[in-house]
């Protein structure tokens, strides 16, 4: 906040600037979460609900709905295909990518495809068969249209959440998410959670 107070003409008090914020999970996907400024910002700004969602499909709103409990408002994109839970013995970045290359044989262009790990802040990089490998924290913000999520977090904490919340909700077109067979013990328990069982 100090940085920005610096570089905006006036400071934050007499410049103008904006600043969207998403209160769904994400708070701890790149450092933690600061009650103070989260207190500053809201005493200092003018609040507007967004409540279209313009990026995921409605069966993705859905999913993040009952798995997180989180209101991404009315997917704007109506239309789309439904999630698929691609059930492997290893659901790590190699099954995903060859969830990626079935995308590709099916029609999807290679550069719409991202594979997102939340296992860990990997840095961006290409695969040896051109697909971009992502980590929560560098794809917050930005969308694909086809996504392959992949090493679902061992423990839905409040960084784990944030992460698999930020993983799922990049996709445009086509959410695939590869899982396990303890993963999926794990997300029963997240949805038994939402619904407070």
């Amino acid at each position: 906040m100090d940085t920005l107070d610096a570089v905006i003409r006036g400071g934050r008090e007499a410049g103008r600037w904006r600043m969207f914020l998403d209160r769904n999970n994400q708070a701890r996907v790149d450092g933690d979460f600061d009650p103070d400024v989260c207190e500053l910002i809201e005493q200092e700004a003018i609040s507007y609900d967004l409540d279209r969602n313009v990026r995921n499909t409605r069966a993705i709103v859905h999913v993040v709905q009952e798995y997180l409990g989180a209101d991404v408002g009315d997917p704007g994109i109506v239309h789309g295909d439904r999630v698929e839970w691609c059930w492997r013995p290893k659901a790590d970045i190699s099954a995903a990518e060859a969830v990626a290359r079935e995308l590709v044989e099916n029609g999807a262009r290679r550069p719409d495809i991202w594979i997102i790990t939340t296992a860990a802040d990997v840095v961006p990089y290409q695969t040896d068969a051109g697909f971009l490998v992502t980590s929560p924290r560098f794809a917050k913000g930005l969308e694909a249209e086809h996504v392959v999520v992949c090493d679902l977090p061992q423990q839905y904490d409040d960084r784990g959440l944030a992460a698999f919340y930020v993983a799922v909700t990049r996709a445009r077109v086509t959410l695939h998410v590869v899982a396990s067979r303890d993963d999926k013990k794990r997300l029963q328990e997240l949805i038994l959670k939402q619904v407070g069982m």
